[in-house]
């Protein structure tokens, strides 16, 4: 499964790039890497639902690794999103779970802390793609039912309007009935040999 992962790696310093790349190669996952907030936006929405996980630096020139978490969750809202930084604040942890981020790593980067994050990120990413296609599948058949209700609800409203124009129709023929009879026995009473 790792083989098949894709993270897309966002850091303005090349050498970050390249060393974190090559730890991630080196674990089986497929990296992208992007040196601005504004190229990896881009690129997600270029390839929607590419990306497992995006791991991105907070201190960047133009648009913040904040900007990008919040702007990225537009564009794809199942992607992972984890930070990495060397300013780790309590306001900047804060800042970046409201936006959505599964968790942080400090730099500098170690490869087993690294291969590890990510590897409890993809866990974390499947769970969120089941419980998506459960959700999907949830409305699928609440769609169904609401379909196979309103049909059965129509079904008994016809046979109820049938039942309703039957009984009108049989006391109908009823009244008409009993009023000849009325006519026949007033008749007989009009009768002048009736005895």
């Amino acid at each position: 499964v790792l083989f098949r992962s894709h993270v897309l790696v966002v850091d303005d310093e090349p050498a970050v790039l390249e060393l974190v790349g090559t730890m991630l190669n080196r674990k089986g996952f497929q990296t992208t890497t992007c040196g601005t907030a504004a190229d990896a936006i881009a690129n997600v929405k270029r390839n929607p639902g590419v990306y497992d996980i995006l791991l991105t630096d907070l201190s960047m020139p133009g648009k913040s690794g904040i900007d990008l978490l919040h702007e990225i969750t537009d564009a794809d809202d199942l992607i992972v999103k984890i930070v990495m930084t060397g300013f780790a604040t309590v306001d900047t942890a804060v800042d970046c779970l409201r936006e959505g981020a599964y968790d942080f790593i400090q730099k500098p980067v170690r490869l087993g802390e690294l291969s590890a994050l990510v590897g409890r990120a993809l866990e974390y990413r499947t769970l969120r793609l089941e419980n998506s296609r459960y959700q999907s599948h949830i409305e699928e058949l609440v769609r169904e039912r609401s379909a196979q209700l309103v049909t059965t609800l129509e079904d008994v409203r016809r046979a109820h309007t049938f039942t309703l124009e039957a009984l009108v129709a049989m006391l109908d023929a009823r009244e008409n009935q009993t009023g000849k009879r009325s006519e026949e026995h007033t008749s007989e009473l009009q009768s002048p040999y009736v005895i």
